[in-house]
């Protein structure tokens, strides 16, 4: 409701992925806590629609709590528009005029670290769909059960990774690959959070303030980001950890600590980095 004070600061967030991060280009305040229903996910992608064009969309990736709702994705169907969404293992798939089955009980046999992409079309609420499936290996997603089963969600092992996608006849994109982009929107989470901007800690509670320092902060995200690809290509290469070979820090988090140091009094004195500062000031054009 505009203009209400909100106990919480719970969003729904659409974004670009580029350089394994989601740049956010529309979202909505929504009043109340949990999950978003098919709706206000139909209201926002009417907004990105409205502004962008569909094809402007090549695909959605969605995580498992977008995959309940018959309503959603029958609305998916019907606009045509294409997504990557992963199923929970109790969603149940029908083939041709045949029973629906639950995608656990379908791919049951899928041994660990193997993957299949079965041709042809299943059914998800009587959509057509393609559908993906992987099973991850108890060494691979032994920390993210581990944290399911101190919350009492999940057992030791494996976990079956279920996407579909809508049906496309001789498309053969691999759906396993695209719907990993989706981690993008949980960088952007990270960077607005606890690992960058801290935006819990607002004291902000009216909805039509919290959306206007949202737009900020997409602001100043997109320019951090761009600032360490930047510092990345210029200054210096990324650390990286030896153990998986990934960056010790985050590109975001680089640039937002390289614009703090040229920002700081003492170095803003210097010409140098007033002439840098003035560089990266012009990414904001297109950030």
């Amino acid at each position: 409701m505009p203009g209400a004070h909100l106990p919480w600061i719970n969003c729904l967030v659409l974004g670009i992925v580029r350089d394994g991060v989601a740049y956010p280009l529309v979202w909505t305040l929504l009043p109340k806590a949990g999950s978003s229903n098919a709706q206000e996910r139909i209201a926002l992608m009417e907004r990105f629609l409205a502004l962008f064009g569909p094809k402007a969309v090549h695909f959605i990736a969605m995580d498992r709590e977008f995959g309940a709702s018959k309503a959603w994705v029958r609305w998916l169907g019907a606009q045509r528009v294409d997504f990557r969404l992963r199923l929970c293992v109790s969603t149940q798939l029908s083939y041709g005029a045949g029973q629906p089955v639950p995608v656990g009980r379908l791919f049951g046999g899928l041994r660990p670290t193997k993957a299949l992409q079965p041709r042809g079309a299943r059914r998800l609420f009587g959509v057509r769909v393609r559908v993906a499936a992987l099973r991850l290996p108890p060494e691979t997603c032994v920390l993210t059960q581990a944290a399911k089963r101190a919350k009492g969600h999940a057992q030791p092992g494996d976990e079956l990774v279920v996407i579909v996608a809508a049906y496309r006849r001789g498309d053969r994109a691999d759906l396993l690959a695209d719907y990993r982009l989706r981690w993008g929107i949980e960088s952007l989470f990270g960077a607005l959070k606890s690992r960058g901007f801290d935006l819990e800690s607002t004291h902000l509670r009216h909805s039509e303030r919290l959306e206007r320092l949202l737009a900020l902060l997409a602001l100043a995200f997109g320019w951090a980001h761009r600032t360490g690809l930047w510092v990345a290509e210029h200054v210096r290469a990324p650390r990286l950890i030896a153990k998986h070979g990934r960056r010790a820090k985050s590109l975001f988090r680089t640039g937002l600590d390289y614009l703090c140091q040229l920002l700081a009094p003492a170095a803003f004195t210097q010409s140098e980095r007033r002439a840098r500062f003035r560089l990266l000031a012009t990414f904001l054009s297109c950030a």
